[in-house]
């Protein structure tokens, strides 16, 4: 059957890893596809459409469409419109703005004269000016920042509190009567949910990555959707992990960059059955490894090396690792122990055993923590750790599982055969990888020797 893949807005997918992996599909794939961008695309084997800006012709249409909306269209005589086309280059948005802040100001020459001045283009002077607008306030600015962060769209309570308006929704509705005013929030129902899009949802990223702000309004919205997420009703509420379920990847995605790494593991214990959450947990994963070699690589820091995530909360987040087998529906497998074999395991979700390879390695950790009483259980969770790494031909972690074994292993029995054997595998697939981790290993190997020579 023909088909056509549509890739609308595509330089707002910020993960450059994924533009990556969306160029290969593309290359790849037998179907055809549609790529709209603002921005031009080089890297992918296109035939290019350039669509020039609107003609004059149609901008003065557009204008007097416009005009139908306006409060005062009397003062957009023959000379203003003529103005307004010359001011907004082209670009729709830059008009539709235009024509609401003259609507406001009641003063066109004011709002052109102001606009002919300022950073970026047409559409950019245009947004800014409408933003420190004294009738926007500072609630209409809060609210049109915090809204940049939703995906796709901000239920009224949530929109209120990441905002910082406190719950209360008669601010909120003023503010939004603000926006909707300067034109910069439209919808068919405001009295539910809001939503920004295309160049009003990209000039409002912009300017809440310059906003000093901009840290509590998105500690504010991790703080909303991790309640959400850790509610008892969440599992049960169909419409509600509909509705929301991007916005709590997205809060563990503001999570990762912070490197709150208990934030992004509750959310995924949270959710990993009813959001495609994996994709950011498991980045988030590689993110940990690399805060754990920066601090064993710390001069201070001395063998033996452990690794492991940092967890501010071990228990609670020990809890949640032992949870998950249950949420993937695998409690019946033994992590001490491996019934699968790999090929079995390749058959199967192959996600949810890239899961328990994690879940095996961190109860691992955990139990190292208890003392020598618990390195037994330990060196079984790591066991089955790096069979189920070298699987997924995870070459780093399992290089990562064999030093925690190889030391768990000299801590327990001294400096044995295995341990000094384990210590120099995991030397040997961090020299392959090309990981700083290849440090922690020579620094383990030189401590084992010690251990042997004394």
């Amino acid at each position: 059957r023909p088909t056509l893949v549509v890739l609308d807005s595509f330089e707002f997918i910020a993960d450059a890893k994924q533009q990556l992996y969306i160029r290969h599909w593309l290359r790849n794939t037998r179907c055809s596809a549609l790529i709209v961008s603002l921005e031009r695309q080089e890297q992918i084997d296109t035939h290019a459409v350039y669509v020039p800006t609107m003609r004059a012709d149609e901008q003065q249409q557009l204008i007097e469409l416009l005009l139908k909306e306006t409060e005062n269209s009397q003062i957009f005589t023959e000379d203003v419109r003529l103005r307004i086309s010359g001011v907004a280059e082209g670009v729709p948005c830059a008009l539709e703005w235009i024509v609401a802040q003259i609507d406001l100001n009641r003063e066109p020459e004011t709002v052109l004269d102001e606009l002919k001045h300022g950073e970026g283009d047409a559409a950019q002077r245009a947004f800014n000016r409408a933003f420190n607008l004294p009738q926007l306030g500072d609630d209409g600015r809060a609210v049109l920042l915090a809204l940049s962060i939703f995906r796709p769209s901000a239920a009224r309570p949530a929109l209120s509190r990441v905002a910082g308006l406190r719950g209360d929704l008669r601010r909120l509705d003023e503010a939004v009567t603000n926006l909707s005013r300067l034109w910069l929030i439209k919808g068919e129902d405001l009295s539910r949910r809001l939503k920004l899009e295309g160049l009003t949802l990209r000039l409002a990223k912009a300017a809440l990555a310059k906003n000093r702000g901009a840290s509590h309004f998105r500690r504010r919205f991790v703080e909303h959707f991790r309640e959400l997420a850790l509610r008892d009703d969440w599992s049960t509420d169909h419409a509600l992990r509909e509705a929301e379920k991007s916005n709590v990847v997205t809060a563990m995605q503001l999570s990762s960059d912070k490197r709150d790494w208990d934030t992004v593991l509750e959310l995924f214990c949270a959710t990993v059955n009813f959001i495609n959450s994996f994709r950011v947990w498991k980045a988030s994963i590689v993110g940990a490894e690399r805060e754990s070699e920066d601090r064993l690589l710390d001069k201070r820091s001395t063998p033996p090396l452990f690794i492991e995530i940092n967890h501010r909360d071990a228990e609670q987040a020990r809890r949640c690792y032992e949870q998950l087998p249950e949420k993937l529906g695998l409690a019946h497998l033994d992590l001490t122990r491996l019934y699968l074999s790999p090929p079995e395991m390749l058959r199967r979700d192959t996600w949810k055993y890239v899961v328990l390879s994690v879940v095996a390695f961190q109860l691992g950790v955990f139990a190292h923590r208890c003392g020598e009483k618990k390195y037994p259980l330990a060196r079984k969770y790591f066991k089955t750790a790096r069979v189920l790494k070298e699987s997924f031909k995870d070459y780093c972690g399992v290089g990562i599982t064999c030093n925690n074994l190889g030391v768990t292993l000299a801590q327990e029995k001294g400096a044995s055969a295995k341990a000094r054997k384990e210590l120099e595998r995991a030397h040997a697939l961090f020299t392959q990888e090309h990981s700083r981790f290849e440090h922690v290993a020579q620094r383990n190997l030189q401590w084992h020797k010690e251990l042997a020579d004394a």
